[in-house]
């Protein structure tokens, strides 16, 4: 990416030098973002096809020396992506934390009250009752 940048535009421009370097800058911003939001997208479609494999393995007429196998290396892989999603939302959340929570009260209330809502449950409490 960085290559064809420089051989396109880059020894070609009669662009400043902090003209040039701004443009470098934004030009790896939107392939990281890109990057990125594709890569979301493929851990989430491997998740599923993994479970969707998982699923194939317990219930399918699969010998157990088949299952012992296969089904160990499978929920290894769903648990390194799911590992990543993990990780990559407590990023999210520190720094969303660092600008708004520490000065607004109602962000604090509202992400406490959104944590308790996914720790709790509520449709398989009322079930329940």
């Amino acid at each position: 990416m960085l290559i064809r940048l420089y051989y396109e535009e880059v020894a070609s421009s009669d662009l400043s030098p902090q003209d040039l370097w701004d443009m470098v800058k934004d030009r790896v911003k939107q392939f990281t973002r890109r990057f990125g939001r594709q890569h979301v997208d493929w851990r989430k479609q491997q998740i599923v096809a993994l479970q969707r494999k998982r699923q194939r393995l317990l219930r399918g007429p699969f010998p157990s020396s088949l299952l012992a196998t296969h089904l160990p290396r499978v929920e290894q892989q769903i648990q390194i992506l799911q590992q990543e999603i993990t990780s990559i939302a407590i990023l999210k959340a520190e720094r969303t934390w660092r600008e708004r929570g520490e000065t607004d009260a109602g962000y604090l209330k509202k992400s406490v009250t959104s944590r308790q809502v996914q720790q709790t449950i509520p449709r398989l409490l009322q079930l329940l009752e």
